[in-house]
């Protein structure tokens, strides 16, 4: 995801965790990841959906899933305001 600036960069990276990872450059450098699950062995996670609001604030839907795809799913947003 890009502000409507440019400048900021966002972007969502799944694997057995999710992480998140910015840049305030318009994507030439990226800061350090950033998990945002806890380790659940035999789940998935997937950073899905995003949105920057008004504010500035960002928001990225995560949702965490088993791998055998049975039981149920969780749903979370992540966001943040700086």
């Amino acid at each position: 995801m890009v502000s409507p600036d440019g400048q900021d960069v966002y972007v969502g990276l799944n694997m057995d965790d999710s992480y998140l990872v910015s840049s305030h450059d318009g994507g030439q450098t990226f800061g350090t990841p950033i998990k945002t699950n806890q380790s659940q062995p035999g789940h998935w996670w997937d950073a899905n959906g995003a949105a920057i609001a008004p504010d500035g604030s960002v928001y990225f839907l995560v949702i965490n899933f088993f791998l055998n795809y049975r039981g149920p799913a969780e749903i979370t947003v992540v966001s943040s305001h700086d």
